[in-house]
């Protein structure tokens, strides 16, 4: 990758039209951005799709960079990881690679016991389950929607 310096001086010709520039700045980042968005999408033809949005929007905003503000690369991958979450989002999906703030810290998480008696005892609830006849059971899945979650300060 270039230096930030030149990769300064290719956003701002890009931002004068500079076509050259433009493949230059392409050429030199593509590989990291392509990175970023298949990180966060998953999906190689998504991240493909989502890279040639980004770097029309590089273009059309590229005048609107500040090297005071951000440095290029930063300034490029916040495009993409913008338009990556955006698309994540929508979709509904979860990306806990994007999102890291939604993982639990480690010190958190149950013990392998504890992990052990979970699964156990949700083993036990379906098999429960299991015997209900079909009707019963769709009463007991619906009655489980329209529970209200806890949010942790209730009792």
């Amino acid at each position: 990758m270039l230096m930030q310096t030149e990769l300064v001086w290719l956003l701002g010709a890009v931002a004068r039209g500079d076509e050259t520039a433009f493949e230059q700045l392409y050429e030199a980042t593509r590989t990291k951005l392509y990175g970023v968005l298949l990180r966060i999408l998953g999906k190689p033809a998504l991240a493909e799709e989502v890279m040639h949005e980004t770097y029309l929007k590089i273009w059309n905003m590229a005048d609107r960079f500040d090297p005071a503000t951000a440095s290029p690369i930063t300034w490029m991958v916040a495009i993409a990881r913008n338009r990556a979450i955006d698309i994540v989002r929508k979709r509904g999906d979860v990306s806990f690679d994007e999102e890291p703030e939604a993982i639990e810290p480690a010190a958190e998480a149950p013990a392998p016991l504890a992990r052990h008696e979970m699964t156990a005892e949700l083993k036990r609830l379906l098999s429960c389950l299991g015997r209900l006849d079909p009707e019963k059971q769709r009463v007991v899945r619906l009655l489980q929607r329209l529970e209200p979650r806890s949010t942790g300060g209730e009792t």
